[in-house]
């Protein structure tokens, strides 16, 4: 949404970095996330040491690298192009990946998920995404979807686990979880407590509610929020204002352009004109 402040997410973090045209010994400490790095633009020659070696890659736009949770990074590049070299850059928390992985192999060991370069048109356009929703301000639902999504990805590209299979129809707890949202519209509900109103993990419950409604958990709250919003302009006198914080919305701002994105017009009008 335009005008709105980029978003600060738990499940997962993303970052634009603008990179130095040369670095000499980066040391990065392991930590619990899985790191995925999109070079978005320049090119540059990095190299990686591990196990008592270096090993080297050329990255253009688009490809990409992996960290696996823990894993302690030393790195050097240098820029093979005259363009400023920008890098998008994910953490996704270890216990997410973890739990996914149980959900796609149960009692399987995590794959370790690290490489130094690939050419991966799916991640590359999923950390695109999420920079974007980012810098519009997408709710927290957002990024623990997408943090679901991604991590399914790289498990099942680079860690060889199963993809998932059909969900099994779950038509009482989706009934359940509609009925939760329409009820609680005005608080900023997430996916976390969604699942657990379906009383599902959260990456089960994601396809258990698509395969259900055709739609993501994330889209049924967004259109709930603004069916509501619409029924109260048409039937009550209450301000823009208070419609939109009693739909779940941010601000005043956040539901006017909500509104005029997807009904064509402003709340102001929309009411004017009903």
């Amino acid at each position: 949404m335009p005008g709105t402040p980029a978003a600060t997410w738990r499940a997962l973090d993303v970052r634009r970095v603008q990179d130095p045209a040369e670095t000499e010994d980066l040391r990065i400490a392991g930590a619990d996330v899985q790191r995925v790095v999109v070079l978005q633009r320049g090119r540059k020659r990095i190299e990686s040491a591990g196990g008592g070696r270096w090993r080297s890659a050329e990255h253009g736009p688009g490809t990409v690298s992996l960290t696996a949770p823990g894993r302690e990074t030393r790195l050097r590049w240098r820029a093979t192009s005259p363009d400023p070299v920008v890098t998008l850059q994910v953490q996704l928390p270890g216990t997410t990946l973890r739990a996914v992985a149980g959900q796609l192999r149960p009692g399987a060991a995590v794959p370790e998920l690290d490489l130094l370069r690939d050419d991966d048109d799916v991640t590359a356009a999923l950390v695109g995404g999420l920079a974007r929703a980012r810098a519009d301000g997408a709710p927290e639902m957002y990024a623990e979807a997408a943090a679901q999504y991604l991590a399914v990805h790289l498990l099942t590209r680079y860690g060889g686990l199963p993809g998932a299979g059909a969900p099994a129809r779950e038509v009482r707890r989706t009934a359940a979880v509609r009925a939760h949202v329409r009820e609680h519209l005005a608080d900023p509900l997430t996916l976390a407590e969604l699942a657990a109103v379906a009383g599902l993990s959260p990456w089960h419950f994601l396809r258990v509610f698509r395969a259900e409604t055709g739609t993501t958990p994330m889209r049924f709250v967004a259109a709930a929020r603004l069916q509501e919003a619409g029924h109260l302009l048409r039937t009550t006198s209450r301000s823009v204002t208070d419609i939109a914080y009693a739909c779940g919305f941010s601000s005043p701002g956040h539901l006017t352009t909500a509104f005029t994105r997807h009904v064509g017009t402003t709340p102001t009008r929309f009411r004017a004109s009903t």
